[in-house]
């Protein structure tokens, strides 16, 4: 099926917006991943005795915290909360790092396949629009 050159370009608008967002999930998902490798990172390594530290509530405000390594409260999904042993947290942890990381590598097979679209499609339409203006003449 051929496309007019106003259809081509409207489908090159669509592609490239669907480009832009691939690309802000992606580094949605980058952002994420990184805060899921630092937590796990967290619990792996919490000293085995109590120790002081400083718990970030947002805008700059910290409460001080005491903490031993035993149990923690993980959001599991849907604001859900609940009480796992390290391990368990760090299995979770685990399997969610290797679910977006599967999500970012289908992204980025979308991402590479529209790019090639968009290529293709701009290639089409300056064919398209050198045919329509025809030879140059040098005089």
């Amino acid at each position: 099926m051929e496309l007019t050159v106003d259809q081509a370009i409207q489908l090159l608008r669509f592609e490239e917006a669907k480009l832009k967002d691939v690309e802000a999930r992606m580094n949605q998902s980058m952002a994420l991943l990184n805060e899921l490798q630092l937590a796990k990172a967290t619990l792996q390594n919490l000293p085995g005795k109590k120790t002081e530290g400083l718990l970030p509530i947002g805008g700059g405000v910290m409460l001080p915290a005491l903490t031993e390594k035993g149990n923690v409260l993980i959001n599991v999904g849907a604001g859900v909360v609940v009480e796992k042993s390290l391990e368990d947290a760090v299995s979770f942890l685990d399997k969610r790092i290797k679910m977006i990381e599967e999500n970012m590598n289908n992204l980025a097979r979308l991402a590479q396949k529209t790019a090639k679209n968009i290529s293709v499609l701009r290639a089409k339409i300056d064919e398209a629009i050198k045919a329509r203006q025809g030879p140059a003449v040098v005089g």
